[in-house]
């Protein structure tokens, strides 16, 4: 298997370039994430240490862009349009399997459905070149430094383990996307209830309601109208029913955000501005209620610890 020529290169190089710039790729974007966000992030849509979309890249422009690789404006533009194709159809695959945008070029001047954009573009063109220059030559000598039966029993294991890494974590994001799916429901249920209580003066103002902020805020927004309202005919002897209702209907919303799989955290941790391209409203309440979580964690710790010093 490790002998299969592609395009004049063994499946064994092959293999080994894909893995290294995998975890070069993980490297970078793991420090330049966790020193924005001040905490260690194990970025990447794999829980493993490694980026697949770089090693895909980096393969590329070493199987196609090698018989012009001592041409650095070739390179610099070979490397750009590989990689940017790459980067789109990424961004493209992945959406239509877990409704999900994971990057966002969106802000950026000229930018295709967020997805790409020439700055973004420019950087893979100079990271093909750093590549070609210095990283190529560090990667070929490690590769061939280690003995090629011990490298063959070693490639095998990490397929088995990168294989294991990508269907757990492909199951717990679709088990994500159905969790945020059911939330919307349970949204939609509550939604038509609260239509027939005539709390609020339309439809629209509802909905409106509803998808304007996070779950928190619209039961907030119920409870002051509710006090608003109070001592109305229309609505009298209801309120009781109402209460009953929302906070059956809190405890269903909760558990869906409270069962959140330590996978489906990393991945909302490694990937702060994914959006959700069906269930986004669901996405933000799960982050609010893990960010609170996590505040109350921190807080009782601080007292433990005042408790201890005292």
């Amino acid at each position: 298997m490790f002998s299969i020529n592609v395009f004049g290169f063994d499946f064994y190089y092959i293999f080994y370039t894909f893995l290294l710039y995998s975890l070069f790729g993980w490297v970078y974007e793991s420090c330049l994430v966790s020193v924005k966000r001040k905490s260690l992030v194990n970025r990447g849509f794999l829980n493993g240490p490694i980026i697949p979309i770089y090693g895909a890249g980096a393969v590329l422009i070493c199987i196609i862009l090698d018989p012009v690789s001592k041409n650095l404006l070739l390179v610099f533009l070979g490397g750009m349009i590989l990689a940017t194709i790459l980067e789109f159809t990424t961004s493209y695959v992945m959406e239509k399997i877990f409704n999900a945008k994971w990057w966002d070029y969106s802000n950026y001047r000229y930018n295709l459905q967020g997805r790409i954009c020439p700055i973004v573009s420019l950087f893979w063109g100079m990271l093909s070149v750093l590549m070609t220059i210095f990283l190529k030559p560090l990667s070929n000598s490690l590769i061939h430094r280690i003995p090629r039966r011990i490298g063959e029993i070693l490639a095998i294991l990490m397929m088995v383990i990168i294989l294991v890494d990508l269907v757990s974590t492909v199951i717990s994001t679709l088990k994500l996307n159905q969790k945020l799916t059911n939330m919307r429901k349970l949204r939609e249920e509550f939604a038509t209830y609260m239509e027939k209580s005539k709390l609020y003066a339309s439809k629209e103002e509802l909905r409106k309601k509803l998808e304007g902020g996070n779950i928190a805020e619209f039961l907030e927004n119920i409870r002051i109208r509710m006090e608003e309202t109070k001592g109305s005919i229309d609505h009298s002897g209801r309120y009781n029913d109402i209460e009953e209702k929302i906070r059956s209907w809190k405890e269903k919303y909760a558990t869906h955000s409270d069962h959140i799989h330590i996978i489906q955290r990393r991945l909302l941790k490694a990937f702060p501005n994914m959006k959700s391209t069906n269930n986004e409203y669901m996405l933000t309440d799960v982050r609010a209620y893990l960010h609170d979580k996590r505040e109350i964690k921190k807080n009782n710790k601080k007292q433990r610890t005042k408790k201890n010093r005292k």
